[in-house]
């Protein structure tokens, strides 16, 4: 499905606009940032700067063909900020032990570093 998704995709777009499938980025992002599974096609010059939760299309379904429960089993990183209801839950939950908040602002909203109890587990053995 996915490796439809990205031809038709871009024979549609350049039918309709000319670009070439070298000057696109095909991307979908992941939980908790979009709670729907989404494609995004850009323009390869207005690529968005912000990846955090972003996985390249054909990196997927590179992933998926080498081992089909590759996502199942890989850890996938993700930001959300301390006054993001998944925040409050997981440090309710006690999966985030800890939340220190960025020294100084950046381009991203809530950059937050978080301590997990299996990091913990896994400083204290080493």
């Amino acid at each position: 499905m996915l490796k439809s998704i990205l031809e038709e995709s871009y024979k549609a777009i350049e039918q309709k606009y000319g670009l070439p499938k070298h000057k696109i980025y095909a991307y979908f992002h992941y939980l908790p940032t979009y709670w729907l599974l989404h494609v995004h096609f850009e323009h390869v010059d207005r690529q968005s700067r912000d990846a955090r939760e972003q996985v390249p299309l054909e990196v997927a379904i590179f992933n998926l063909e080498m081992k089909s429960t590759y996502y199942k089993e890989c850890t996938m990183n993700y930001t959300v900020g301390d006054k993001h209801e998944l925040c409050k839950a997981l440090m309710k939950a006690g999966t985030i032990t800890e939340y220190v908040a960025p020294e100084k602002e950046s381009e991203w909203e809530d950059v937050p570093s978080q301590q997990t109890n299996n990091e913990t587990e896994e400083h204290k053995e080493q």
